[in-house]
């Protein structure tokens, strides 16, 4: 039996005191009185002798709520009301007085404002039942302005069922029908609700709420709720149907109150959104809508005072890890650290620019940052220095004069370097052609019928990719001579041989490849690689996100937690443990596949609408239209930088990455990985959105018109000018750019390997 408590037992000095040190421990505000826990703790004694002489008298009349209102993270403003410090202490009291009689009372599904309940706890007794019971729907609600509609006569008949004195009912009734004062002076008067701020608050709210607790929950729907936001799990549609009748029915009629329209009633499969927390049958996880609203968040929150780290930051920080710290994985915390990160580093970079800290005093105030994850935990130097890296870079490029170049002067330079990229690649698809060297030309006969012809002066590489194909000894040499690539394709497009002039071997670069597996520059180059890899895609899916037009909000949230994913991922590398190359491998070959999934996922929504076939990505043996696309064209890019390799003089057989295999140019598939995106995916993907004439053969192979347009558009996109390192160049020579520093990085003629970064 809970215990019967009387008015008198509120009359404890000692009672008293310890209501008043937990006040002067939180060192809360005060209200509408003007004084502060500082003031007040001057002379203690006296105020606390004041309130036991007001309660004795049976005359203690609390001060009105002073009215302020914060931001909420959607935008609305929360409405609170503030305290006197005298009202607090007897609320303090209060509470301990007459808590111990309704705690017993709440049932175990009840978690909020509870001393051995929770968040944490409410989010693990779902999983719990998620994996216990396997419910199959799920109700979701939340009850619009809760506190602010709360009848008070409802509330003084449930809080009269437990307490039976009525001096203390009446006390309790005080708390929250004293008016409120706004900041004019205004009297509001309290006719309903209860205000937020008030220390009984938030115990009123689970004795107001209790008669639904008793009445909803049950074996079959089972009830979780936290204060005025609840989840019901249901057996089949038909319970949870049946529930929010009932819900709905108790809640208006009962308790006079409204439900919140944005109710679900839904499949669990489908997903559930609970305490920021977003529930399926894979886990859970931080729900989208909470990072953004963390982001936002942590933008308005203080970040330094007076060069240390703001206090109020420190709270959040805390309050993070006290919550989303017990409950979620590794991958999900370096979400939130990464939203954590990104709002330091801004202000820190901003104090930086302007001189305010330097490096040394942000990498320590760095170190005082509560992060979540082992891995941001581990690498916060890392990280911000790599920002300040970044932040030099743009102070750089500000530096240098924009001189503008008049549109007409752009067109015309524009058609020029159109033209002269036709004559750059000759790709021969058709089965039977013979191909010669007619003075500088090089021409393609069919039954002695030309079919084109193409000079030889800015001719860069012949792509043989059928079979039955003639090509002429005097044509050979003359490639040679010119330092032009020709390469053979099978029907899939499988680069299987190459004729290249042996001089471009060099004995001293094949000797720089070796020593890098021993002075560690081939395990920073795979590093850079898979960073630079993971960027581009990242780069490419915001790309979508800010120029494709009428993006639901679902798709918007959805590439957002997607970039956030793979930002995470990425960053992970810097801190990478690994004992020698082939462990660093598996380790950057495991992030790049979670990266991949993440990638692949967002491609596949794109260019399913039209190639219904592709489920993702597939490459050796891919049969349907789009990976075959994909594999055709990685192809063509593989020539181009195997070209590229040899002309740099470099061992295509000799690669750090991948592994060294008989008779393979493994150092390609390196290299390649940069590239892959520019060159081949984003051209592709917009093919694939807005082309309807891409087809497949019924053996699973692209038709040779499909090819010839898969081709046209890589030949296009890699000969395609774009900035890059301050010069304007074609994607063809960037190529050769980045072979030929990689050739001077493994030779010591440069100090760091700059990877391929694509603009979006």
């Amino acid at each position: 039996m809970p215990p019967d408590v009387r008015y008198e037992q509120i009359l404890d000095p000692a009672l008293l005191k310890s209501a008043w040190l937990d006040v002067k421990s939180k060192a809360t505000m005060g209200g509408i009185d003007g004084q502060d826990v500082a003031s007040f703790d001057m002379d203690s004694e006296k105020y606390l002798g004041e309130i036991l002489a007001d309660l004795k008298n049976e005359s203690f009349k609390p001060y009105p709520y002073q009215k302020i209102s914060i931001p909420k993270s959607d935008g609305t403003l929360r409405i609170l009301g503030l305290l006197t410090i005298k009202d607090k202490i007897m609320q303090g009291a209060l509470k301990q007085l007459i808590e111990p009689v309704f705690e017993p009372q709440f049932l175990d599904i009840s978690y909020a404002y509870r001393a051995t309940k929770g968040h944490v706890k409410a989010v693990k007794r779902i999983v719990h039942i998620l994996k216990s019971t396997k419910p199959t729907w799920v109700i979701s609600c939340d009850i619009k302005n809760f506190f602010d509609t709360v009848d008070h006569t409802i509330l003084q008949n449930n809080l009269a069922e437990s307490i039976h004195d009525p001096k203390l009912l009446n006390l309790m009734k005080l708390t929250y029908i004293m008016g409120r004062v706004d900041k004019k002076g205004s009297w509001i008067e309290s006719k309903i609700g209860i205000p937020q701020g008030g220390i009984l608050s938030p115990l009123f709210a689970n004795v107001y709420l209790h008669h639904f607790d008793t009445a909803i929950n049950s074996s079959q729907s089972q009830l979780v709720r936290y204060a005025d936001d609840f989840v019901i799990l249901c057996p089949s549609k038909e319970k949870a149907d049946e529930a929010f009748v009932e819900i709905k029915r108790i809640i208006e009629q009962e308790l006079k109150l409204t439900i919140k329209p944005d109710y679900t009633i839904s499949e669990i499969k489908k997903g559930f959104t609970f305490l920021g927390i977003s529930f399926d049958v894979n886990g859970i996880r931080i729900a989208a809508k909470k990072l953004e609203s963390m982001a936002q968040s942590l933008s308005n929150l203080p970040v330094l005072d007076n060069g240390q780290l703001h206090k109020k930051l420190i709270e959040k920080l805390k309050g993070y890890q006290a919550y989303y710290g017990k409950l979620l994985s590794e991958e999900e915390l370096e979400k939130i650290d990464l939203v954590v990160f990104k709002a330091v580093s801004e202000r820190l970079l901003t104090a930086f620019k302007s001189k305010t800290l330097n490096k040394t005093e942000i990498k320590k105030l760095l170190s005082n940052v509560g992060f979540l994850s082992v891995s941001f935990t581990k690498s916060r130097s890392t990280f911000i220095l790599s920002e300040l890296r970044n932040e030099h870079r743009q102070i750089e490029k500000k530096k240098k004069p924009n001189r503008k170049i008049p549109l007409e002067v752009l067109q015309r330079k524009r058609e020029y370097q159109q033209l002269q990229s036709q004559g750059m690649d000759l790709v021969i698809i058709k089965p039977g052609c013979f191909v010669s060297k007619t003075q500088q030309k090089v021409t393609v006969k069919y039954m002695g019928k030309i079919l084109t012809e193409v000079s030889s002066t800015n001719l860069r590489s012949i792509s043989i990719t059928s079979s039955g194909i003639t090509i002429t000894s005097n044509l050979i040499e003359h490639c040679m001579e010119q330092s032009i690539a020709i390469d053979f394709f099978d029907f899939r497009g499988n680069p299987y041989a190459k004729i290249f002039s042996p001089d471009l071997y060099s004995i001293q670069n094949g000797l720089a490849q070796l020593d890098a597996f021993k002075n560690r520059k081939a395990d920073t180059f795979c590093k850079t690689l898979i960073q630079s890899k993971i960027y581009n895609q990242t780069a490419y899916i915001k790309y979508h996100s800010k120029y494709r037009k009428n993006l639901s909000k679902e798709w918007k949230l959805l590439l957002n937690d997607t970039i956030v994913k793979m930002d995470v991922i990425s960053l992970s590398i810097d801190k990478l443990e690994y004992e020698n190359l082939e462990e660093l491998r598996g380790k950057l070959l495991s992030a790049e596949g979670r990266a991949a999934a993440c990638y692949w996922s967002i491609i596949g929504a794109l260019v399913k609408p039209k190639i219904p076939s592709f489920d993702g990505r597939e490459r050796k043996g891919a049969s349907d239209l789009f990976n075959s696309m994909l594999n055709y064209g990685y192809s063509i890019l593989y020539a181009r930088l195997w070209s590229c390799l040899i002309r740099s003089g470099l061992n295509p057989g000799i690669s750090y990455l991948h592994v060294e295999q008989k008779n393979k140019p493994t150092l390609v598939y390196d290299l390649i990985e940069q590239f892959r995106v520019q060159a081949v995916e984003k051209p592709l993907v917009a093919m694939a959105i807005k082309e309807d004439k891409l087809k497949i053969d019924k053996t699973g192979w692209l038709t040779e018109e499909t090819k010839k347009r898969v081709v046209q558009k890589i030949l296009e996109r890699i000969n395609t000018f774009e900035v890059f390192r301050d010069k304007e160049m074609r994607l063809i020579d960037i190529f050769q750019r980045q072979t030929d520093d990689f050739q001077k990085y493994l030779s010591g003629e440069i100090k760091t390997y700059k990877p391929y970064l694509m603009k979006w």
